[in-house]
């Protein structure tokens, strides 16, 4: 299990770093401002590159020029603690903190101490490790990523394994997947694969997933593990692997029900596994899985209704007469049964176009498309 150490901030040269990309961003000439306040540039160097005495002073002074407190020992101490407890939550999904650890950075950076570039890392960390996220999330969070991007130099061997992961993230152009072999390997493969699904490479997001599975499997990240496989099943699926996607999406489900995950993530598996199950042709497996429902997602619903009527037009008809014809429903759902049940009657592209329109229905629609009815 990965372990983060903060004993390099114990030393002065560290902070070398944070001014650098401060001085930076103020656009000032260094060595002029250095002189002006008192600071021989010659020092400043010398102090950067090789622990002295005189490091302390000239980190306190700039500090303070700054508006920053230099950080106590107990607080740095106490930062470490949190690191490697926020790590281990997010790494293994575990939500039970995830409030309080956004509260406690928040006072943290309130203090203004001078290592608050790692306050700043670990609230991204956290932030896009939410229990909920989406795609979208991560434009409200590019703002952040790039203040945390300032810093870069600033953090040590443990926390670059984090900032490598945000670049893995949110770097679109950056193709360095050997980032995936340094010290985050499980967290970087799954990062990998994450955001090479993102670009629509599903054979290169088998590849990224594969390897982050062997290592999940062996740290027991069972949490994580069954968000890769989302990540998977959807590969499968669009590379037409309906067989592969099916049986994953048939142990997956057994993994929940063992595991005692959130009803959630059972719904969610279903939306692979039941269109993959129409793919070949399992249609009795899937009214098998929904009839007893007493009520249904609106791609179970679709499912359900594709597979009743390949195995009985008539008990098709019947349902769909006896549960939907003259009741009041809302637009959308109404909008997805008349769509429905109008590919069902004339299964040809004009009529499964209009399912393509909802997007929640995304991935039946492409099994319909690849295998038509």
């Amino acid at each position: 299990m990965v372990q983060i150490s903060l004993t390099d901030y114990l030393q002065t040269k560290m902070f070398f770093q944070l001014f650098d990309a401060l001085l930076k961003e103020e656009l000032i000439n260094k060595d002029y401002y250095l002189e002006s306040i008192g600071i021989s540039p010659s020092s400043y160097r010398r102090a950067k590159n090789e622990e002295q005495k005189v490091g302390l002073q000239i980190v306190q002074t700039l500090s303070e020029k700054f508006n920053l407190k230099m950080t106590p020992i107990e607080v740095l101490d106490n930062l470490e603690d949190m690191c490697n407890d926020i790590y281990f939550d997010m790494y293994y999904k575990i939500y039970d903190r995830y409030e309080l650890y956004l509260a406690e950075i928040e006072k943290l950076l309130e203090q203004n101490y001078n290592v608050y570039p790692i306050f700043k890392l670990l609230k991204l960390f956290i932030l896009i490790n939410a229990p909920k996220f989406s795609d979208e999330l991560y434009q409200n969070y590019l703002d952040l990523f790039n203040e945390v991007k300032k810093y870069k130099n600033f953090y040590n061997p443990s926390l670059r394994g984090i900032y490598n992961l945000f670049i893995l993230t949110f770097e679109s152009n950056s193709i360095d997947y050997n980032l995936a072999k340094e010290l985050y390997g499980g967290f970087s493969y799954y990062v990998a694969s994450f955001r090479s699904w993102k670009d629509k490479k599903y054979t290169e997001c088998l590849y990224y997933a594969d390897k982050a599975k062997d290592i999940l499997v062996k740290e027991s990240n069972y949490k994580r593990i069954s968000n890769l496989n989302f990540n998977i099943m959807s590969s499968l699926i669009y590379l037409n692997r309906f067989e592969e996607c099916f049986e994953l999406a048939f142990d997956q489900m057994l993994m929940l029900e063992s595991f005692a995950f959130q009803k959630s993530e059972t719904k969610r598996t279903m939306k692979y596994l039941l269109p993959a199950a129409i793919g070949i042709g399992k249609y009795d497996f899937v009214v098998k899985k929904l009839k007893d429902l007493d009520t249904m997602s609106q791609v179970e619903l679709v499912c359900y209704m594709v597979s009743l009527s390949q195995l009985s037009f008539k008990d098709y008809d019947s349902f769909y007469q006896d549960n939907f014809k003259d009741q009041e429903l809302s637009e959308k759902v109404s909008n997805i049964l008349e769509y429905t049940n109008n590919y069902i009657l004339s299964p040809n592209k004009e009529n499964l176009q209009k399912l393509d329109e909802f997007s929640t229905l995304k991935y039946i629609v492409y099994v319909l498309k690849s295998c038509k009815l």
